[in-house]
């Protein structure tokens, strides 16, 4: 269960992704992508239902779905509960063992260091460009349209209609696109300059540099 102080975190980097990723929320092509990751597959509220969910029929959806399509809610599963975690740990330090009263960048990336796990770091962002590339395989797969609506009613009649509904947003952002890798690759290496430059002690890691310049909206 999220704590409220574990929650304060989420919703700041919520808003720090946000705006860190504004222009692609701005660009038509791929603002309901955007927008999935940071509502779906990470946003400030408690998904601790949802994933106990995914846990009680996980061995169940391998017999009755695809490989396909249990890849991207598995891939959805690990990674918010690693955000939770990490989430929970960062809160702990700026909070507990800091003392802090609010969140701001010098005291987040101050916690972020001294929480010492660059590896579920970047583990975190390896989660998320797995995520983007099966949900964009997902939509060449033949017959998947009419598979997502054959489950509504399975999936609500098993209290997974959150799920259901996840999995369709996340369908239809990528196959709006129509082809995502450009958008995976962006996200990324955003993700990967600022983990970067927050654990080398840069004062102001979320400022745009290289690959993490705003996106040409001509295109």
């Amino acid at each position: 269960m999220q704590t409220p102080n574990h929650l304060k975190v989420t919703q700041w980097q919520a808003d720090r992704l946000a705006t860190s990723h504004r222009d692609l929320l701005n660009h038509p092509r791929y603002h309901a992508a955007t927008e999935y990751f940071l509502c779906d597959v990470y946003a400030a509220k408690d998904f601790s239902l949802r994933d106990q969910q995914i846990e009680r029929v996980h061995a169940k959806l391998q017999t009755l779905l695809p490989r396909h399509m249990v890849a991207p809610l598995s891939d959805a599963l690990t990674l918010n509960q690693l955000s939770q975690e990490l989430d929970e740990r960062l809160a702990r330090m700026l909070f507990d063992e800091m003392g802090a009263d609010h969140i701001d960048e010098a005291n987040y990336c101050a916690a972020y260091r001294r929480c010492d796990n660059g590896e579920l770091r970047a583990r975190q962002i390896d989660l998320t460009e797995k995520l983007g590339q099966d949900l964009d395989g997902l939509i060449h797969k033949p017959l998947i349209k009419s598979l997502l609506m054959m489950s509504r009613l399975p999936a609500k009649l098993a209290g997974l209609e959150e799920l259901q509904q996840s999995l369709e947003r996340g369908f239809a952002a990528f196959q709006a696109m129509h082809g995502a890798q450009e958008f995976i690759d962006l996200i990324v290496a955003r993700e990967r300059q600022f983990m970067t430059r927050i654990l080398s002690g840069d004062p102001h890691p979320f400022a745009a540099v290289g690959a993490a310049a705003p996106f040409d909206q001509a295109d």
